[in-house]
């Protein structure tokens, strides 16, 4: 299996977002078309959604920005939640020199919850990992006007984005692990009290 099959894999994962997208910013303002997305947008069922999400993200992404704190070298992560879809946007600082906005989009499921939080980590850890790879900074330099699909840099993001989104899953695995574990304890403890007591009652 190669690379961009792996990284498309984990893209899908049930806890991933049911779409990622990446927008050129000027000052940390979103501009533009969407520059690269997680899915192929050859499929046309897709491409009309994207189409139609576009201008939705943004005037969100546009008007996310005035709420931005300007002391915030790391940028800065917002979400806003639009009848079932959940937009976690990753906004630059203006003077970063990672001058591109991140968006994950959630929906909501029944068969599988995700925490806000989470989604919001879940960004934050993929334009961490984004910002360690060079060719994301040589294409902001460029002014390229979209990642094409296929190409090294677009394979470069589907395995950054691919690895980002398999260890946060993993690790949130875990935590729900943990608190499942600790309350059995809790209800088993309560159990054996509630039966100790009846014994007591009946002596």
């Amino acid at each position: 299996m190669s690379v961009q099959e792996t990284s498309d894999h984990l893209l899908r994962l049930p806890s991933s977002p049911v779409m990622m997208t990446m927008m050129r910013t000027i000052e940390g303002k979103p501009e533009g078309i969407p520059l690269w997305s997680s899915f192929i947008s050859r499929d046309d069922e897709i491409s009309m959604e994207n189409e139609n999400l576009t201008a939705t993200l943004l005037s969100l992404a546009r008007n996310i920005t005035r709420l931005a704190e300007t002391d915030n070298k790391e940028g800065y992560v917002f979400r806003v939640t639009i009848e079932s879809k959940s937009y976690n946007f990753f906004i630059p600082h203006p003077h970063s020199d990672f001058q591109l906005s991140f968006i994950a989009v959630f929906e909501d499921k029944d068969e599988i919850l995700i925490k806000a939080v989470d989604k919001e980590e879940l960004v934050r850890i993929i334009v961490s990992n984004l910002k360690l790879n060079q060719m994301m900074y040589d294409f902001i330099n460029n002014g390229d006007e979209h990642v094409e699909y296929a190409s090294d840099l677009d394979k470069v993001i589907r395995k950054v984005v691919g690895q980002s989104i398999l260890i946060w899953d993993k690790k949130r695995v875990k935590y729900l692990e943990k608190k499942l574990k600790e309350e059995r304890k809790r209800l088993i403890k309560l159990a054996k009290q509630e039966e100790a007591r009846q014994e007591a009652a009946e002596e």
